[in-house]
Formats: C-alpha cells, sequence, structure tokens
C-alpha cells in the first residue's frame, strides 16, 4: 500500500518525520506524529478552527520504513 505516495514526498517523511509533524494516510486519515521509537500517530480533533493533537493513538510503527509502507506520509 505504501507505494502511492511521490519518491519526493517519502524522502521528505524520512528527512523530516518528528513529533508534531503532520501526516497523512493513503486512506485519507490525517494524525499528528506524537513519539518516535516507536512512531505513534495520534488523531486529529476537530471543532477549534486549527487542527491539534487528541490523546488517542491511531496507529503505530516500529520505524518511518514502516509507517511509509503502511501508507502514511508527511502532508
Amino acid at each position: 500500500m505504501g507505494n502511492g505516495w511521490s519518491k519526493e514526498l517519502k524522502d521528505l517523511t524520512r528527512k523530516s518525520a518528528g513529533p508534531g509533524a503532520m501526516v497523512k494516510s493513503l486512506g485519507g486519515d490525517f494524525g499528528f506524529i506524537s513519539s518516535l521509537n516507536p512512531i505513534s500517530i495520534v488523531g486529529v480533533k476537530s471543532g477549534s478552527g486549527m487542527p491539534l493533537p487528541s490523546e488517542n493513538e491511531i496507529a503505530r510503527f516500529a520505524d518511518v520504513e514502516e509507517m511509509l509502507e503502511a501508507g502514511w506520509a508527511i502532508d
């Protein structure tokens, strides 16, 4: 599934992924990276006019490569 993003976006994700980065899945879900090692992605709170991280973990990956393979990248 992770083959849908461009090489450039994958490279940007490898370089820039870190806490606070907003990511998007190929399925259209959005989240924020809340931690590395492992990578934890939390959902987005709505209703405040500005996207903010929620406290609900929606995905977890061992590393950036696993996250990319699952279809998540920097948005």
